[in-house]
């Protein structure tokens, strides 16, 4: 999705036993390597290397499977995440997984893992009781609570750079019915949007079922209201309703994958490259002119006042 360097190579391993003759060939030769899941983060060189260097794409280790009794999941690093849920939710399952569709398993994952109910379950590396790991000598192991508990500790968001994860083993949680809808918040009420969002985070310590995610830009601002019940527009949302505001969808009972599904429609795969493009251009604007307010701040005639 974001890889902006060109390596020399790319290697599309199809199971734990490619990647580990992956390690062996770059350990021979020397070489510089990157790993990429799903590619989402836009940093460069975050999800490959330069010409200098192999690229293993984990896109073909894709696999989903759900236990016999719908309790534990194993994921591989290649899904995104649109896919695990839809996979899973075929059985009445989901996952605690990222927030849009589009987004990789293994970054998420190995970075901590903030989904839109962290405030019930904590972060996603909370439900993964084991990981398969290729080391940098090669070797294949699993790491877990009884078995390399050092290194489940660290993979636990710690990063990525422990070695590469084949198979993430988690807890799967219910497709149960909640209440969710998006609202878009006038540019005009931006102050008050961000007044709002703190008195929701101090209330919502109280009320861990209630969730609330924001965007905000120099356009205006978004808001995503998910409550864990088949309760249409609880209280503790009442604030945002005094906003000025538009839909974005509508107030809806339905399930997580439902939820999932609005929120990711709204943010159509490949278009995270496309809205950096525009805020670069338009903070860049908002950077001139606060130069240009700094400058009149510091001269002796003008005054500032916050």
């Amino acid at each position: 999705m974001t890889c902006w360097l060109t390596p020399q190579c790319i290697l599309q391993p199809t199971s734990a036993d490619d990647v580990s003759k992956a390690m062996l060939l770059t350990s021979y030769i020397g070489n510089r390597f990157a790993v990429r899941s799903g590619g989402h983060n836009p940093n460069i060189g975050f999800s490959s290397v330069g010409s200098e260097g192999l690229l293993i794409d984990l896109s073909r280790l894709d696999g989903v499977s759900l236990s016999p009794d719908g309790a534990h999941a194993v994921i591989e690093p290649g899904n995104r995440w649109g896919r695990v849920y839809q996979t899973l939710a075929s059985d009445g399952r989901m996952a605690v997984g990222g927030r849009a569709n589009d987004v990789g398993v293994g970054g998420f994952m190995l970075g901590g893992g903030l989904s839109y109910w962290s405030s019930i379950h904590g972060m996603a590396f909370n439900k993964i009781v084991n990981y398969e790991v290729v080391l940098g000598n090669a070797s294949i192991i699993n790491a877990n609570r009884t078995h390399n508990e050092d290194l489940w500790w660290a993979l636990r968001g710690g990063g990525a750079n422990y070695g590469v994860v084949t198979k993430f083993n988690v807890e799967t949680v219910e497709n149960g019915q909640i209440w969710f809808e998006g609202l878009l918040i006038d540019s005009s009420e931006t102050e008050k949007f961000l007044e709002v969002a703190v008195e929701f985070a101090a209330a919502a310590e109280n009320d861990p079922d209630a969730s609330a995610t924001y965007n905000l830009g120099p356009g205006g601002g978004a808001v995503y209201l998910a409550y864990n019940k088949p309760v249409a527009r609880p209280s503790i949302f009442s604030p945002f309703y005094k906003l000025a505001h538009q839909p974005l969808f509508n107030s809806t009972i339905g399930t997580w994958l439902d939820y999932h599904n609005a929120v990711s429609a709204l943010n159509p795969f490949g278009s995270l490259r496309v809205s950096i493009s525009v805020y670069d251009r338009k903070w860049e604007k908002r950077s001139r002119e606060a130069a240009v307010l700094l400058a009149l701040s510091k001269r002796p005639t003008a005054s500032w006042k916050s």
